[in-house]
Order: structure tokens, then sequence, then C-alpha cells
């Protein structure tokens, strides 16, 4: 796989295979916390993502500032993912999302149905999912349902999700590994007010 991390100056790091290659950040890295937001969406296009400074994309070698509407102008930005449709979605630290889809740009919030916090995570093979300090929840292409668990309230601070090809769920949740089986989870699709079942590790 391929590793994305900002470096101490003007520049950003890519590795891959061993091999570290350097590239020039598109605004100053010092003094800006928290660090800046780097990712590759499925097309190969490096975007990046700084509070304060906005959100770019770099092709020809070049990085290009999207233009955003004034109120996504300052973001603050926790997580970013590009999504098989190559759509790009940005996770804010105020219970909300972003979402690029060529030249429309939409906020989710919490009147869309989304109540996960500050949000740590979004992620997805099959479907988008979108977590955070309050629990997970999935994008039902309208709106935002909260995944709530069979035997607790909700489930708490996640910091890490992986949806594999199967279509199981694996989370880094405050309280270890969870895996939520491609079952549980396609009767939460059809059904948004079940409560899953889930394994602890």
């Amino acid at each position: 796989g391929v590793l994305w991390c900002d470096s101490v100056g003007d520049t950003i790091v890519r590795y891959e295979n061993g091999r570290f290659t350097r590239i020039p950040a598109p605004v100053t890295l010092l003094n800006r916390i928290p660090g800046p937001v780097v990712f590759e969406d499925r097309s190969g296009i490096l975007w990046f993502a700084s509070e304060g400074a906005g959100l770019f994309f770099r092709k020809d070698g070049q990085w290009i500032r999207s233009e955003m509407p004034a109120e996504f102008s300052k973001l603050s930005l926790a997580a970013a993912f590009s999504d098989p449709m190559g759509r790009v979605w940005l996770g804010r630290t105020d219970n909300a999302v972003v979402r690029i889809d060529g030249a429309a740009i939409r906020k989710f919030g919490a009147g869309d149905g989304l109540a996960v916090g500050n949000v740590r995570v979004i992620a997805g093979t099959r479907h988008v999912w979108v977590a955070g300090e309050h629990g997970l929840a999935l994008f039902d292409g309208t709106r935002f349902r909260t995944v709530a668990p069979a035997d607790i309230a909700s489930f708490g601070a996640v910091s890490g999700a992986v949806e594999t090809p199967e279509g199981s769920l694996w989370l880094s949740e405050h309280r270890g590994a969870i895996h939520l089986p491609a079952a549980e989870l396609s009767r939460f699709v059809q059904d948004p007010s079940y409560r899953v079942q889930y394994q602890l590790f």
C-alpha cells in the first residue's frame, strides 16, 4: 500500500515499496495544528486539506485550489475518503461531512441524521460509513442512519473502520476491536431500526 504523511517544513511524504518521495505542499506546514489531511482518491488524484488554508488537489504536477462555498472554506477536517463512485468525503470536527461530487458540494449534518460528533473516520467498499466520538452511521444514499448495537445504547468512540470485500465491518472502538458480520449489516441496511449483533475482541 501507499502511506502519505506530512513532514517538517513545506513537504509531504509518500512511502511505497520501501521508497520515500517528497512532494512540496501547497502551503507551509509549520505551526499547523491540527496537521493537514492528505489522501489519494480512487482515480489517483492527490488531495490536501488544512484548517484555515482550504482544500487543494494536485494535477499535472501542480497544486490547484478547490473552490468551495464560503461556508465550507474554513475546514476543520479530521477524516477524508474517496468512495467507489469517485466522490470525495471530508469529515469535520463539528458533526458534519462535506461531499464533493464533481462540481457539486454538499454538507451533511445533524439535520441529515448524522450524530457521531467529531468525525474520526470515513470508510467503505460497498457503503459509506462514518464514525466518530459518538459511534457509527451509514449513508443510505439520502441521509445518515445511526448503527445501534443490540446490547448497549450505542457504540462508543470509534477511531478506525474497514469494510471487507465480503461486506463485514471492523471497527477500532474504545473497548477494543469490533467485528460486525455482513449478515447483520445487511439486516440493518434493510431495516435501520434493527440493532446489530457484533463480536468484541
